[in-house]
């Protein structure tokens, strides 16, 4: 299950309590305000405010690192949207915490006119950020949300108002007068942000009203914090009072609640989803593997009476039996023998994924001694024969290397042309990836590389069941499974009557691999 902060609480429940919490502190203030409201000095107010400022600024980059480098895998447009957005304020922010009156010239000289100037401004930009953000879904499609448009807006901005209040104030309205204290501009702007944030609030709650998303109260809440924090910056009498300190960590509070909400939606809960389909398909592929061991027992009962039933006709009334009973017979015991080898075929292929066996240092060229010992036969009777090159010792599962490089080299032999086949297994090369590169290269009949694909799935075969080649079509998909159980993987590359390489890489080592489950 996918959580939020404020558990199964009633979304009015969790808004009246913020409300209620966020409130006290005014009351308190206003109710002592001898023992509460106190005057900072200044150089303890400049500590307190570039502090509170930087942790706002350093939760506004978090905001935007999480839009924005979560887009690739989320494709969270409103995630990616408000990422964007708290890049603009934090950069606003940051100029307006270095154009304090008590900072060192922050290019041109700094006064309290020049750092209002971008603490208004990023105020609006943030309360009209969030209003647009409550229309923009994480699957809305536009050319206008894209990173580019979205990077260029937010830097524009940016840009715009640092060379307008830093090189063009005297242009600009002012919104702090020395001895006056806030102009009435500065105060309408506040209450503009306020009206802004208002109806944010009210965006978003219809929003989770249509969606039943709760996540949506973390902004909910953040919205509830930030009237507060503007009510105080467009009332307070003197930058170093109590109420402009609480107005500060407000402001900070409301937006780790927004950054929290990004990051669950845009991180956790992906993740979270991420796993709970990992356990399901890990079920569903246990739930695979039982069904086809059991299938395939269950199949072989009712087979083996059939061939055993066979015989018996065979044994007892071959006599009497007319050729054209004969061929039915044959072809009876022929489809059962067929039948067998897919019921054999398909628990090898199922129990690639679920084989035990550790994995260990292995000598490729033993491995692939032995594999060619178990086809003495059929090398005898095609009169084929197997060079081995040089092969290096990989960690893997020892077993299943012997069955991937005989299932290759059967393939090999069976499938010659007019020629002997002959039939090369050597190392290539170390793939940039870091990858061991095998071939295995025969003079056999080769196949079109337009059904490159095919040959590597379960039952496919390039040739028809009336060839004079036998098999069931799972050999190279048993090769394909083995190769990607460890990392590797298998391809090919042929023409017809011109023989076939394929190529098997596989990685030196496992550690750091985890093993994969299941089918």
């Amino acid at each position: 299950m996918i959580q939020n902060s404020f558990g199964q609480l009633p979304p009015r429940t969790v808004l009246a309590g913020t409300f209620a919490v966020f409130f006290i502190p005014f009351i308190l203030v206003m109710v002592f305000p001898a023992q509460l409201d106190k005057k900072m000095e200044v150089g303890s107010y400049i500590a307190f405010h570039n502090t509170a400022e930087f942790f706002s600024i350093m939760v506004s980059l978090c905001v935007f690192s999480v839009g924005w480098f979560t887009y690739d895998q989320s494709q969270d447009r409103h995630a990616l949207f408000l990422g964007t957005a708290f890049l603009a304020i934090g950069l606003i922010d940051f100029m307006h915490t270095l154009s304090n009156a008590a900072m060192p010239a922050f290019i041109t000289p700094n006064s309290t006119n020049k750092s209002t100037q971008f603490w208004i401004s990023a105020r609006l930009f943030d309360a009209s950020a969030f209003l647009i953000s409550a229309f923009i879904f994480p699957e809305t499609q536009s050319r206008w949300l894209s990173r580019k448009l979205l990077m260029t807006a937010a830097l524009a901005v940016t840009g715009f108002l640092f060379i307008g209040v830093v090189f063009f104030q005297s242009y600009l309205p002012a919104t702090a007068i020395p001895g006056v204290g806030l102009t009435p501009l500065k105060r309408y702007a506040e209450y503009l942000a306020i009206v802004l944030l208002i109806t944010a609030f009210a965006a978003y709650w219809n929003r989770m009203a249509k969606t039943g998303d709760r996540m949506l109260l973390h902004y909910l809440a953040a919205f509830i914090i930030c009237i507060f924090s503007e009510g105080v910056f467009a009332s307070y009498k003197t930058g170093f009072d109590t109420y402009n300190v609480v107005g500060h960590i407000y402001k900070i509070i409301a937006f780790y609640l927004i950054y929290k909400a990004l990051f669950v939606t845009a991180v956790k809960n992906p993740y979270i989803r991420l796993k709970e389909y990992a356990a399901k398909l890990e079920q569903g592929n246990r739930d695979l593997l039982d069904f086809s061991f059991i299938a395939s027992h269950d199949l072989q009962e009712p087979l083996r009476k059939i061939q055993t039933f066979s015989d018996r006709l065979k044994n007892t009334e071959y006599d009497s039996m007319s050729e054209k009973s004969l061929d039915y017979l044959e072809r009876m015991e022929r489809s059962a023998r067929t039948m067998q080898d897919l019921i054999f075929d398909l628990r090898r292929y199922c129990g690639v994924q679920s084989d035990s066996e550790p994995m260990i240092p292995v000598d490729l060229k033993e491995c692939v001694a032995e594999a060619a010992a178990d086809l003495r036969g059929i090398c005898e009777e095609t009169g084929g024969t197997v060079e081995i090159g040089e092969l290096p010792r990989i960690e893997a599962n020892r077993v299943q290397m012997r069955e991937l490089f005989r299932n290759l080299i059967c393939n090999s032999l069976k499938y010659h042309g007019h020629e002997k086949p002959l039939v090369k297994v050597y190392f290539d090369s170390t793939c940039p990836d870091g990858c061991l590169e095998f071939h295995i290269e025969d003079n056999g009949a080769g196949f079109d590389e337009r059904y490159l694909d095919k040959i590597f799935k379960p039952f496919r075969r390039l040739h028809a069941k009336s060839s004079p080649y036998e098999g069931t079509g799972m050999g190279l998909a048993i090769c394909r499974k083995i190769v990607e159980r460890h990392g590797g993987s298998i391809s090919a590359k042929s023409e017809p009557g011109n023989g076939s390489t394929f190529i098997v890489r596989l990685p030196g080592t496992q550690v750091g691999r985890e093993m994969p489950r299941g089918v």
